[in-house]
């Protein structure tokens, strides 16, 4: 009998299935307020609702907005400027601009260090209630995963999996060497849009993906003992998903392997959304530039002569937490890189883009099925019968 699973994330994650028709387009740049340069994944949405889109490298957005929609302010945001909230009337033109207005991370007032202070005081709540918030023992879980990856703009490979998956220990703050020997995963299924004709083509980065759960491991803004290594500001007060949250900016203000999992790590920076009811993490959206990138992930570094030179490395990755039976555990991943490459040879540049997602979808904690191993690579054949199974919605 198929399974309907209901997946509530953001409309532009597009897993292919039919939306309504809408009844009106939402289309525009955003820009640095001072030097007029583009913003690249700012996030733009409509309050209240999942619909919205990120920007792109140039600072352009585009999305349509659904006849279903009450939501009637549009949410500007992006990591280091302040957040913007426009009236939707204000937005239907041809093409809107919005300036961003950078946030002022310098401690040079008595304000601001007070406002430093009384992060760092919410922060630790959240560190000490991760216990309490967070599902505790082992759990497994099915999870749809999509990988969508492009070269100078060309038509998109696309990899699609179900994936089952078992924790061992469940939320406990752990490094990342012991929390990958807790967690294993292997392919139900797997559907692609091209052949698989060499090892790199059947690899995945679901390692990678599970470690920027900033929840489940350690090196990363939830690390009390690094605390004092941030610029922290509060961005906002306002809802999330019917919560009373703050809206926390965060800086990095020397990046290393240890604090960002990025061996390559130059800038690294954010938003976190902490619910005021529990201290629970809610969202968290993470801006990272890097000097270069092996493909092996990020805590790897590059070895020997390379015969491309890295002129712009980045990555956007945003995860969201909700709450279940037995606590919060993570609903939602998406992670948006860009990389520029230059042959040392003949000086040619390429732009390589991906988008991954991570979306769970069965939860057991009651008597999980604990994986053996994991699956990193596969070119396991398409099933027709099994994806039918699988009637994936997009909400």
């Amino acid at each position: 009998m198929p399974k309907t699973i209901t997946i509530a994330i953001f409309l532009f994650l597009s897993v292919g299935f039919g939306f309504a028709q809408p009844l009106n387009k939402i289309k525009g740049t955003v820009t640095d307020q001072s030097t007029k340069e583009p913003i690249s994944y700012a996030g733009i949405s409509i309050e209240g609702t999942f619909t919205g889109a990120p920007s792109d490298l140039s600072g352009n957005f585009e999305f349509e907005v659904p006849p279903t929609n009450t939501g009637t302010y549009l949410i500007v945001s992006a990591v280091g400027y302040q957040t913007i909230r426009i009236a939707i009337s204000e937005v239907f033109k041809d093409q809107f601009k919005v300036e961003m207005i950078p946030t002022s991370y310098e401690i040079g007032t008595v304000d601001v260090i007070a406002g430093s202070v009384e992060m760092q005081r919410i922060l630790k709540n959240v560190i000490s209630h991760i216990d309490s918030n967070y599902i505790k023992g082992a759990f497994g879980q099915k999870i749809y995963f999509k990988g969508e990856a492009s070269i100078n703009k060309d038509p998109k490979r696309i990899d699609e999996a179900i994936v089952e998956y078992g924790d061992s220990k469940g939320y406990q703050r752990e490094s990342v060497l012991n929390a990958f020997q807790h967690r294993n995963y292997n392919f139900l299924g797997i559907r692609r849009n091209f052949e698989v004709k060499n090892l790199a083509d059947g690899m995945n980065p679901i390692d990678d993906l599970l470690n920027l759960d900033i929840v489940r491991v350690k090196g990363n803004i939830l690390d009390i003992s690094y605390l004092s290594n941030y610029d922290l500001k509060l961005d906002r007060q306002g809802q999330f998903e019917g919560d009373s949250v703050w809206v926390i900016n965060y800086r990095l203000r020397k990046p290393d392997l240890s604090k960002t999992g990025d061996f390559y790590a130059t800038s690294y920076q954010g938003k976190l959304t902490v619910s005021k009811s529990n201290y629970a993490v809610l969202k968290n959206e993470t801006l990272v530039k890097a000097s270069d990138f092996n493909t092996l992930g990020r805590a790897f570094a590059n070895a020997g002569v390379q015969r491309l030179i890295p002129v712009s490395i980045g990555y956007e990755f945003s995860t969201i937490y909700r709450k279940g039976k037995t606590g919060y555990n993570l609903a939602y991943l998406k992670c948006n890189r860009h990389h520029t490459w230059k042959n040392k040879t003949s000086g040619e540049t390429k732009l390589e883009s991906f988008v991954n997602y991570l979306v769970p979808l069965e939860l057991n904690t009651s008597n999980p099925t604990l994986v053996k191993g994991r699956t990193y690579y596969s070119e396991m054949a398409y099933d027709k019968s099994f994806w039918e199974g699988f009637d994936l919605k997009v909400e």
